[in-house]
């Protein structure tokens, strides 16, 4: 384990990924790896943080009523057939769209990656 924090409060978890950012900093220097982590640990006004700081990350977002309608409302053309060659995995090819969306409070748009039949 590299990091961990048992004492973050409801109130101050939506920035804990900006204290792990600054801990790897004091460590390593920089943030060259990229951070995983899911949506709901923060909020979209950090994930524009992280962006200004080129901080590279990928975050699962909500999968929401809206965002479900909107994507099987894609027309067939928008999706991208992917095949990953990785002799183990049970299913190597899905289908993935790529786009763009403004997040709310964030100033500039994020590149979106959905993908299906995976």
């Amino acid at each position: 384990m590299v990091y961990a924090n048992a004492d973050v409060l409801r109130q101050d978890g939506s920035e804990e990924i900006l204290h792990f950012v600054d801990y790897w900093k004091d460590i390593k220097g920089v943030v060259n790896e990229t951070l995983v982590f899911d949506s709901r640990l923060t909020t979209y006004q950090v994930l524009a943080q992280l962006d200004e700081a080129n901080v590279k990350f990928i975050t699962l977002r909500r999968r929401g009523k809206s965002l479900a309608k909107r994507t099987e409302a894609l027309p067939d053309s928008s999706w991208q057939k992917v095949k990953l060659p990785i002799p183990k995995r049970k299913h190597h090819t899905f289908l993935a769209n790529e786009s763009e969306v403004l997040l709310k409070g964030c100033p500039k748009p994020f590149r979106q990656i959905i993908m299906k039949d995976h």
